[in-house]
């Protein structure tokens, strides 16, 4: 760091220079931000305008009982009568006051600030204890095998065993299982419609034909997507014989999800939506609770989908792609079927049984037994037309030949049986889109139905029995012959085939392929969690207060609600979110999640609207317009501008929407037409605010001002689950410039600006720093990238230098799904910015509200770091807009982000570097670094968040899309922006990707002190949980669009809370979800109950263990305060229920209601 510096401070816009042998730049900003707190306003780069102006036109201490309660009984379930007036429920007034009162208890920070309840908030998480820890053991697999060239794991050793079972007369008998099943993808070469025309349709009729046909054979389905569509043209004979092959327990529905989901990339959220949305479906017209799952294809396994089905009611799940070497570890040690436990203790809960398939995929081909060749001559398919390696080696049973091919085929099967305890088989029976003509149907079932006929009537000579099943009959069996299965907890990541090449193949890629689309989706997840919450809300005012016409317009929307659900529920799929389907199906599921993310917001701003509204016609007289809007689903989103720039229009009202049942301080970045600004909240008080210039990238490459175009920034203070109203109002250029400028220095020309800032041109190659009254960050004056972090508290600095770089791909063999940089390029990384030659355009923003320091690589990088001032000041908020263009520029090409710092995250045992990787949002995972293998097979999924840490600090790096992360060296952390590779790696999807969008990457930097802590689960501390929550889930801004005369004050003085209560810290309101009218033909009303799902979070206590406004832990984990109660809605019944909310578990009431630590829990709600 240099001694010379130009210091600015932002709160007092003061500059003092200091000159010597070279220059350097200080600059004193205010605060690291505590929470992420940026909201939907603001997640897109906030300077550049990407394309032409959107205009909008005018066309006391929650553990004690509250003061004032007296009369109350304490509990928030009340009877009321069915024939109760209206007039007697609360009015909108009532509301108000009640909303009034609640926000000044929610501003109270001493009754209930977190740092009070000191031990309490953070209370011990006791690690679960297992057999198998995949964490310990995946070191010691055998990455190398001798079998690795032929492809398979069967050798002399499992020959051996074999043969010594055979002569074991305590050997249990051989039991098999035999499972037909099709699997077929929502999305992937086709569409999600083509795949329904060309063939799942005919899949389902000839399923309902033929079974009802052949009265033994059986047959799963899981994807309810394809089998919802199917049933709403079924004719009501077809639907009939539905349910009775169910009744019959021949047509089993494992999982019962929306899609077989990924298990990398989703966030919780979306996971929990699908499988709801799936398990609502089965149950409302099958009358089906599903006892097993089905997830044979996601690439790779985590302990989450496990811990959801079987919160959800289900006991049995199965895997399929893992590590080859787990395979092998896993037949060695007779491990085929184990519990699969939390990483964490779950008293009074046991645990899902999981099959693992010891072969490589779902076909018939790979799961009869170890020779693929042999079990190949088993699938009977026979289609005129179709030449394929099936029809050549298969050949129908005959009277000749039956007893060699039972035979041949037991012996697999035995094979098969010898990894496993219990000698009991589950053989597949099926492929891709398998059973799509009829015959097929009949090939299998009359080929394998004489082979079962011929075994079992020579049970005496071959010691077996064998038939159709469903998977549930698989467990049942397996269940009957052993008593203790194994445990083990940790997950399958990453995941690697040898089957294609004969040599490693890590399937790592796909966590980060596709961001774009990646991001489309967790932005649609949080505008419908949103529109969900409100909606219920909404609804139910409408009901409860006699508001038809507001009824009616609920009633209408719920259709796209539902259809808003189901298309984020599809891009779960593992051909989706991952971003492996060709490039046009890509295209089509964007397509389907732009119009859900227009449902959601049209929802969501009706719902607002009714919610503020005093009578059933008050909320049709003006619009809330989103203050963020795409254009189309391949486009930035755009700012919608606050039009002040004339006389005519001088105030626009914001209404944010905090979505999370806590206090917030919202980042608020609107975009404006007028640059001098006064900010006011809903009681008329000023809030300070910061005007800041927005720039435009010219086709020359320079940056200019845009003209009548400026940015908004001020910090909203914002109650638990809450509206509130901002006024934005046009005033007068002062007189004294000198009050309201912000400080902009640049190293291009910006002597065009107009408005309130005081430029300077900035030397190039001075150091820059930015600092707030707890840090001081040092920038690079060459690059603009970060390069140190000083605590003002500890006075630690530590090193934190940014690199941004990318790995050479390895021409067909990363992909899509696969990563693998190139072992012979000449430079294992490429500097795509050494072209830049040092110079890159550079400009530093500085006012009352946050310092900013942006750097612009041409077209192809633009990354921005910020900090703020007075409040959200623990946090360093980043945000990366990656363009490549067209291909093939940047081709083969897999960029990164990286950070060397001072951390010395060394794990003790091998001296490698240690990091943690979130696991869906929900759980963590320690890593290390194995030395052994490559880039590729270090690389780990992370959907919210990953740390480094050693004894006195811990790094967080904090996103709100999925990405792949590492740590390869002692101090380094670094994650994947983006992709290009033209070639296809050879698994399926045929193509390369080459249809990169501009992404957007916002991100959060977080350090921390650590103290000493006897932790034994990772998680995040509190703050860093409520960033990763605020980064999630930002504050929605909705734009009052209506004449300044119709702006009246029931608009402008908007502050309404629905509970009277925030949640205690911990816990995380996940959902609140209408369901949908039980007793019709089809389930498309809304009915007057919700799902509510609760997350109890706890706390790791080795980092900062308080936060202002936050309550304290429960001792006796009850997940609401008592007393709370919803604001303005009467509820009538409150009932536990299994999480997807299929099985009720008695009665419960808002005082009575009770999580575990990191417990998941799903309550009924109905309202009155």
């Amino acid at each position: 760091m240099s001694s010379d510096f130009v210091e600015l401070s932002g709160g007092e816009d003061k500059m003092r220079r200091f000159l010597s042998r070279r220059p350097s730049l200080r600059l004193l900003a205010a605060p690291i931000l505590l929470l992420a707190a940026f909201t939907v306003v603001g997640l897109m780069t906030n300077w550049i305008d990407w394309s032409p102006n959107k205009n909008c036109s005018s066309s006391s201490n929650f553990i004690r009982k509250r003061s004032g309660d007296d009369d109350d009984d304490g509990s928030s379930i009340q009877a009321h009568h069915p024939d109760e007036s209206i007039a007697n429920r609360p009015s909108l007034s009532d509301w108000r006051r009640d909303s009034d009162q609640a926000y000044a208890r929610s501003m109270n920070e001493s009754s209930f600030s977190s740092s009070q309840a000191g031990a309490a908030v953070c209370p011990n998480v006791v690690a679960s204890q297992a057999d198998i820890d995949t964490m310990q053991v995946y070191p010691t697999l055998n990455f190398q095998p001798e079998y690795m060239r032929r492809r398979d794991f069967w050798d002399s050793s499992l020959e051996k065993r074999y043969n010594e079972y055979k002569k074991d007369a305590t050997r249990p008998s051989l039991k098999v299982v035999v499972l037909p099943h099709s699997h077929v993808d929502p999305g992937w070469l086709k569409t999600f419609e083509n795949y329904y025309a060309q063939s799942t349709h005919s899949i389902l009729d000839n399923l309902v034909t033929k079974l009802t046909q052949h009265k033994n054979m059986t047959f799963i389905w899981t994807e309810i997507s394809f089998f919802a569509l199917w049933w709403e043209s079924a004719m009501p004979a077809k639907r009939r014989q539905v349910h009775k092959l169910v009744e019959e327990k021949r047509l089993e529905f494992t999982s019962g999800t929306w899609v077989m989901v990924d298990e990398a990339t989703p966030h919780l959220y979306s996971m929990l939506d699908q499988m709801i949305e799936g398990h609502q479906w089965v149950k409302s017209h099958l009358g089906v609770s599903p006892k097993s799952a089905w997830t044979v294809d996601p690439f790779g396994h985590g302990p989450v989908a496990p811990y959801l089905l079987h919160a959800a009611g289900l006991q049995n799940t199965v895997v399929q792609r893992i590590h080859y070497g787990w395979k092998r570890w896993m037949a060695d040690r007779q491990v085929s079927d184990f519990y699969w436990k939390l990483p964490w203790e779950t008293p009074g809960r046991d645990s899902v049984l999981c099959h693992n398939f010891p072969y490589d995929i779902y076909t018939t081909k790979h799961s009869c037994g170890p020779n693929p060749k042999t079990c190949l001559g088993y699938d009977f398919r026979n289609v005129r037309g179709e030449y394929n390696e099936f029809t050549m080696n298969s050949s129908p049973i005959t009277r000749t030949n039956i007893q060699n091919k039972a035979e041949v085929l037991l012996e697999q099967y035995a094979k098969t049986g010898s990894l496993t305890r219990h000698n009991i088989v589950l053989a597949l029976v099926g492929d891709d889109f398998r059973y799509d003509h009829d015959i097929e149907w009949d090939q299998q079932y009359t080929n394998y139905q004489n082979l079962f006929n011929y075994i079992n009537a020579r049970k005496d000579i071959y010691q077996t029995e064998i038939g159709f099943g469903t998977l549930t009959d698989y467990f049942d069996a397996i269940r009957s012959r052993v008593d203790n299965f194994p445990t083990l907890k940790g997950d399958f990541f990453p995941y690697s085939d040898i089957f294609s090449e004969g040599r490693p193949a890590y399937w790592s890629g796909y966590f980060t392929s596709r961001p774009y689309y990646k991001m489309l989706a967790r932005e649609l997840e949080d505008r419908l969690r949103g529109a969900e919450i409100l909606y219920t809300l909404a609804l139910n005012r409408a009901r409860q207060n006699g508001f038809p016409t507001a009824k009616r317009v609920m009633d209408h929307k719920y259709g796209a609600l539902v259809q808003a659900r189901r298309w984020l529920a599809l891009f779960q799929h593992h051909d989706a979110i991952t971003g492996t389907s060709k490039a046009a199906v890509m295209q089509d599921y964007g397509q389907k999640l732009f119009q859900a993310l227009k449902d959601s917001a049209n929802i969501a701003s009706s719902s607002v609207s009714i919610l503020m509204s005093i009578d059933d016609d008050q909320w049709q007289r003006f619009r809330l317009l989103p203050a963020l809007q795409r254009p189309t689903y391949d486009k930035l989103a755009q700012k919608t501008t606050l039009e002040l720039a004339t006389t005519e229009q001088t105030e626009k009202t914001v209404i944010l929407y905090n979505s999370e049942a806590h206090h917030r301080d919202e980042m608020v970045r609107l975009k404006t037409s007028w640059p001098y600004i006064r900010v006011l909240d809903a009681d008329g008080n000023k809030i300070r605010h910061q005007v800041n210039p927005v720039w435009t990238l010219q086709h020359h490459q320079r940056l200019e001002p845009a003209p009548e175009s400026f940015q908004l920034v001020f910090i909203a203070s914002l109650a638990p689950l809450s509206l509130s109203a901002f006024r934005i109002q046009r005033m007068h250029i002062p007189t004294n410039l000198n009050e309201t400028k912000t400080l902009v220095y640049s190293t291009f020309d910006n002597t065009t600006l107009n408005g309130p800032f005081k430029s300077q041109r900035l030397e190039q190659l001075v150091d820059i720093q930015v600092e707030n009254r707890k840090t001081k960050l040092l920038f690079d004056g060459q690059t603009g990238f970060l390069k140190s972090i000083r605590s003002k508290s500890t006075d630690r600095v530590t090193l934190c230098a940014m690199q941004f770089a990318a790995y050479p791909s390895s021409m067909f063999h990363s992909g899509a799904y696969l990563f693998m940089p190139d072992p012979n390029a000449i430079e294992p990384q490429l500097d795509v910015l050494k072209g830049f030659n040092g110079k890159p355009q550079i400009f530093i923003i500085s006012g009352p509200v946050m310092s900013e320091v942006s750097v612009v690589y041409s077209q192809l990088l633009v990354h921005s770091t910020i900090i703020f001032h007075k409040k959200l000041e623990d946090i360093i908020w980043m945000e990366t807009t990656l363009d490549m263009g067209p291909a093939p520029n940047f081709r083969e090409h897999e960029f990164f982000i990286r950070f060397k710092t001072g951390l010395q995250n060394v794990d003790p045992v091998n001296g490698t570097a240690e990091f943690f990787t979130d696991q869906n949002g929900f759980a963590f995972a320690r890593r290390v670094r194995n030395r052994a293998l490559g880039v590729e097979a270090n690389y780990y999924p992370i959907t919210n968040a990953a740390f480094i840490q050693d004894e006195n600090q811990r790094l967080n790096v904090l996103v709100n899309s999925a990405r792949g992360f590492t740590s390869l060296e002692k101090g380094w952390m670094e994650f994947m922006l983006d992709r290009r590779t033209i070639h296809d790696d050879g698994r399926g999807m045929g193509e390369g990707m080459t249809d990169n969008l501009p992404t957007i990457t916002p991100f959060v930097l977080m350090l921390e002190e650590r103290k000493e802590s006897d932790e034994e689960v990772n998680r995040l501390s509190l703050p860093a949980t409520f960033a990763s929550t605020r980064l999630m889930y930002p504050a929605t801004a909705f734009i009052v669009d209506a004449d300044e005369s119709e702006q009246v004050d029931f608009v402008t003085r908007t502050r309404l809370l629905f509970l009277n209560q925030p949640l205690p810290c911990n816990i995380h309101m996940v959902g609140l979800r209408t369901l949908s009218e039980t007793g019709l033909m089809e389930t498309d009303l809304p009915s007057n109950s919700a799902l509510l799902t609760l997350h109890n979070r706890a706390a790791d206590c080795s980092v900062t263990d308080s936060l202002p406004f936050c309550g304290a832990i429960d001792p006796e984990d009850r997940v609401f305060y008592p007393g709370t109660s919803f604001i303005g809605l009467e509820l009538g019944r409150m009932e536990r229920t299994s999480l997807t909310g299929l099985r009720a578990m008695g009665l419960a009431s808002f005082d009575s209601a009770r999580l575990s630590l990191m417990e998941l829990g799903s309550f009924n709600l109905t309202f009155v």
